[in-house]
């Protein structure tokens, strides 16, 4: 298994890799790569609309040189003083269009793309690239989040729902449930039969969780599933993610959109 970090802005790189480290820490990880795509708007082929609002982002984030040294500086300091005992991780740099890129750099090896949900034109690209076009299970890491004295994803909390898009984040999350010390699985509903409907989900995910059944309440789904991940101290919360397409999500108002919302902790996100 190899695990590759997008990175997209200085001030997010420590928590991406942090949490790309507690990944591989859970399982059998052969490799961490490190990407940085440089988006230069001379070389993009591309309507001159998108070319004007990369040229715009100087104005709120810094010269193009400016942000890529601002990742490359922040990358060191994590690699080599906040680690200086562990092994080094390669930070590859490649000028290019973001979504293009990132999708050439994710080989059939990559079995997991770490991204922080940075609100900026390059971490949006790479999540709809990996997302809907490779079809990529994401760690999606909040801004300013941070691993401490975490060492890897040891409680891992699901959001369920009786569907075959839950299905599919149980079996691709599999490796990290197994190795978890603590798994909790997480449903709101007022259904009278929702422990059962759990059970009947989680079969063959090879775990036994804690089951916790939340009524509805005046908050959306996705709120108070964050809500109760951090009330029992999750790691990281698995979900599925968009079981329509995302602009339907958007118009619909649902609970993807929901969960990006609200998360404060690392979203493990299977489409």
């Amino acid at each position: 298994m190899r695990i590759l970090a997008v990175l997209t802005k200085g001030d997010t790189v420590a928590g991406t890799m942090d949490a790309a480290v507690m990944a591989a820490a859970s399982v059998t990880c052969s490799s961490i790569e490190a990407l940085n795509v440089i988006v230069d708007p001379a070389h993009l082929v591309c309507p001159p609309e998108e070319i004007d609002m990369q040229e715009l982002r100087t104005h709120d984030e810094g010269s193009l040189q400016q942000r890529a040294d601002a990742i490359k500086s922040a990358f060191g300091e994590w690699n080599i003083v906040l680690r200086p005992e562990a092994p080094s991780i390669e930070l590859r740099t490649i000028t290019g269009p973001e979504a293009q890129t990132v999708l050439r750099e994710t080989t059939a090896d990559i079995a997991l793309v770490v991204l922080s949900h940075n609100r900026n034109m390059d971490a949006a690209d790479a999540f709809h690239a990996e997302i809907f076009t490779a079809h990529r299970p994401v760690l999606l890491v909040p801004p300013g989040w941070k691993a401490g004295a975490r060492a890897r994803f040891s409680h891992v909390a699901v959001g369920l729902t009786d569907s075959d898009l839950a299905r599919r984040a149980i079996e691709t999350a599999g490796p990290w449930l197994e190795a978890a010390e603590r798994v909790s699985a997480l449903r709101v509903t007022d259904e009278s039969n929702a422990d059962r409907t759990l059970n009947t989900v989680m079969q063959g995910s090879g775990v036994t969780p804690e089951v916790h059944i939340l009524p509805r309440s005046d908050k959306t789904i996705g709120a108070q599933l964050v809500r109760e991940a951090d009330a029992l101290k999750a790691d990281v919360l698995v979900t599925g993610a968009f079981s329509h397409s995302e602009w339907l999500e958007w118009l619909m108002g649902h609970e993807t959109r929901e969960v990006l919302a609200a998360a404060d902790l690392p979203l493990l996100l299977v489409h």
